[in-house]
């Protein structure tokens, strides 16, 4: 009767160490999963012919003078001066034009 009842506790923490190892690969792939994203969002670097294109865009549209402010803004006189650690926040400043 005592080895059966030693079977059974040892399947019942085999049970318990499956559930836990569940656990644990789900975690793992919610957290890989979630590495990927944010990484995707990284890897999409907006270049200086990017947004050179935009501002060409808005000067010919007539908003030559505020694209000229935007870059003196950044403390620049040419676009190719600026850090382009900005470019996403001067293109999202050109939106509002």
């Amino acid at each position: 009767m005592e080895k059966i009842q030693l079977m059974q506790n040892l399947i019942n923490d085999m049970k318990a160490l499956t559930n836990t190892l569940e656990k644990i690969t789900q975690l793992e792939n919610t957290r890989e999963a979630n590495y990927e994203k944010n990484n995707n969002k990284e890897e999409k670097l907006i270049t200086l012919e990017e947004v050179r294109a935009v501002l060409a865009q808005k000067s010919k549209e007539g908003f030559t003078d505020k694209v000229r402010d935007l870059i003196n803004y950044y403390g620049c006189h040419k676009l190719s001066e600026i850090d382009s650690k900005y470019y996403e926040e001067i293109l999202q400043k050109v939106e509002k034009f």
